[in-house]
């Protein structure tokens, strides 16, 4: 009686299962997939990817969703007995057909939204998914990836002994199953159930796959606002078949997979064996409420007492930025490059300028502070420090499954945020060229030893997706050596022009009598910062400007063609009238894309639609005033303002000058257009 209650409620999961194969379109993939393999006699193993999501697989049947959840193996065979029964019952392959010849493969969409009991944190919350075998989530950035290696997915064994049933070759099949390491899988210890006797390897058979290991650490860890800032373990994550190709260094991704144990020696490691991979494109899958999405009070109101003007807004913005760091108007305009940096960052905005700034002054401890102060503003901030690689290291494999282990570097880990390089001026000439070289190409290349690619020349290449944020004190460098430029004003120490032209914006803090009326007020800042730190207390708050830039990073800015046209008459026109010589200028090519950005930036902050004409006017202005303070000469009568006094910031007269620009701006384009005859 027992053993017919059991079978009655094994034929009733079946039928669940079925039910959902239905009704999820797995059905129709089991017969698509059947018809790839074709007439083919030589199979001896047929693989089925099933897609679950286990919370319409609890709607349909509650115990067979837990049984997914809790028991994946038990699961398995639940959903290859009713794959095997479909294809016997269509006839979907040809021949006789055993169900040890076929392997489903699960892949769970995603994991019930109870983190407590499905989603780790850390390392130290792996051991309580060991023993059950249950499927967990977990989110984490790629730090490091192996070479891809191969592992035994599937192989034959066959009986010796000739007669007996177990040597048809059909009937000992052996499949990697999740957590399990090659040992286990290639073994010489099998015994045929009919007679005994040990069984055989058919090498000939032996399916070989791809697999990856990678390194993964909860994205707290590199965030710069205080919410975990300490160095953290990293998970290992075995990857295999076709989610080899998709793990990215830098990038961030929710992980689903099963625990299991790996003996090296006499060390056993906790990994987890991936069951599927999700990219996420923001740090936090919390949607915003209403509520979040209004704009702080205080900045609505300055964006109110505003909204005649074109450039007050983000002006007000960039004066009362940083004011615990430094007092409002000074180091004005490397404030406003760090906020039109920071509203393009971030894995939400379909925008992906690049956008890079170069701090140029002898207040170093300053520039440093305030280059910090605007990391925590972004989603994602890595400090770089000299003991770790700039864009990564090659090393031999810890895990010994391949050749070698990529470590990511600073610029790979900052993905689609800021890499805060530091002082340029304390690197090695040989980092600088790894810089230079990364920010001109906008690839990381990480050189692979000949000992680790068998003396063939490799590398390991990716995009860069951060924004590189660094500064120089010309007062700690050697004097510039570089003497091929016609006007050199600013003082770059000995930073060669190749190595400024691939910064975006190279901004000079020094050079304006304005500075030293700060001096005092900056010195009594740092003080009182120092011994009362909650003394200060800031027109607008960390939080609220946190909130206004997550607003204005969403915002979608469509450019116009009123705005595409300055831009590139002003920037034709400029290298233009300064050029030595036909084949050279002063002004490098990555100009055109930084202006473009500068326009589109000044546009989000703006809570602009459209990218106007006022836009590229700004964008204009502030790269002529960065050229004007490296080169000395202005064609546009701009003249560098790094600070901005109390007395100095009057709206209405710069919105005045703003406009006066604008037509010089205009006449200074059409008279540098070619053919263009006095």
């Amino acid at each position: 009686m027992k053993e017919l209650l059991q079978h009655y409620e094994r034929t009733k999961r079946v039928q669940s299962a079925l039910v959902y194969l239905d009704k999820s379109g797995n059905l129709s993939d089991i017969k698509k997939t059947s018809l790839l393999y074709g007439n083919s006699q030589d199979v001896i193993l047929y693989k089925f990817r099933l897609k679950l999501q286990p919370c319409d697989l609890i709607q349909t049947c509650a115990y067979l969703g837990n049984l997914v959840l809790s028991c994946p193996s038990e699961a398995e065979k639940i959903f290859q007995e009713v794959v095997y029964l479909v294809i016997k019952s269509l006839q979907l392959l040809p021949g006789e057909l055993r169900k040890s010849q076929i392997a489903v493969n699960l892949k769970l969409g995603s994991l019930p939204a109870i983190k407590e009991q499905y989603y780790v944190k850390t390392v130290k919350d792996l051991p309580r998914f060991l023993k059950s075998g249950s499927f967990l989530g977990f989110d984490g950035v790629v730090t490091g990836l192996s070479a891809v290696s191969s592992y035994t997915q599937s192989t034959l064994y066959i009986c010796p002994v000739e007669g007996c049933s177990g040597a048809d070759g059909k009937q000992y099949i052996r499949v990697h199953v999740p957590g399990a390491s090659e040992l286990q899988t290639i073994r010489n210890d099998f015994h045929c159930f009919h007679c005994g006797m040990v069984l055989e390897e058919d090498k000939s058979k032996r399916v070989l796959a791809e697999k990856l290991i990678a390194e993964l650490v909860p994205v707290s860890t590199l965030r710069t606002d205080g919410i975990g800032t300490g160095r953290t373990q990293a998970i290992t994550v075995y990857f295999r078949d076709e989610l080899v190709s998709i793990p990215v260094i830098g990038e961030l991704y929710r992980v689903i997979g099963v625990v299991k144990a790996d003996f090296e020696n006499q060390n056993i490691h906790l990994v987890v064996e991936a069951n599927n991979i999700e990219q996420l494109s923001a740090f936090s899958d919390i949607p915003y409420s209403l509520e979040q999405r209004y704009l702080p009070k205080c900045i609505q109101l300055l964006y109110e007492e505003n909204v005649c003007s074109p450039w007050g807004f983000v002006r007000c913005l960039a004066y009362l930025f940083g004011e615990s760091v430094t007092p409002p108007g000074s180091f004005h305009k490397l404030k406003l490059g760090i906020l039109l940096s920071l509203v393009l960052t971030g894995s939400k905005s379909k925008t992906k300028s690049l956008f890079h700034i170069l701090a140029c002054g002898r207040e170093s401890v300053v520039l440093d502070r305030l280059l910090r102060y605007g990391c925590t503003f972004a989603e994602r901030a890595v400090t770089h420090s000299l003991c770790n690689a700039v864009t990564g290291r090659i090393s031999k494999d810890p895990y010994h499954k391949s050749q070698y282990f990529v470590e990511g570097g600073s610029l790979s880990l900052a993905t689609n945020g800021v890499c805060n390089i530091g002082d340029l001026g304390r690197y090695k000439k040989i980092t600088k060229d790894i810089i230079k070289a990364t920010l001109d190409t906008g690839r990381v290349v990480i050189d692979v030893s000949s000992k680790f690619s068998q003396g063939l020349p490799q590398q390991h290449s990716s995009p860069l997706r951060c924004h590189v944020w660094a500064y120089s004190d010309p007062a700690t460098q050697k004097p510039s050596q570089y003497k091929d430029e016609l006007f050199i004003t600013g003082d770059t120490g000995e930073l060669s022009k190749a190595m400024l032209d691939v910064f975006s914006l190279v901004l000079f803090t020094d050079g304006s009598d304005s500075i030293s009326n700060f001096d005092e007020e900056i010195s009594r800042d740092i003080l009182r910062s120092a011994v009362h730190p909650d003394s200060l207390k800031p027109s607008i708050t960390f939080q609220e400007f946190n909130k206004f830039l997550e607003i204005a990073r969403e915002r979608e800015v469509i450019l116009t063609p009123a705005a595409e046209v300055i831009v590139q008459q002003y920037y034709q026109a400029s290298r233009r009238m300064r050029s030595s010589d036909p084949s050279s200028s002063s002004v490098p090519v990555s100009t055109l894309p930084t202006l473009y950005s500068l326009a589109l930036a000044h546009a989000k902050l703006s809570l602009r639609r459209e990218v106007t004409e006022s836009d590229a006017v700004m964008a204009v202005h502030l790269s002529e005033e960065c050229l004007t303070a490296r080169h000395g000469f202005s064609a546009l009568s701009v003249r560098p303002m790094p600070h901005i006094t109390c007395d100095d910031f009057n709206l209405q007269e710069m919105d005045e000058e703003m406009y006066v620009f604008h037509h010089r701006l205009l006449r200074f384009c059409g008279g540098q257009a070619p053919g263009h005859e006095e």
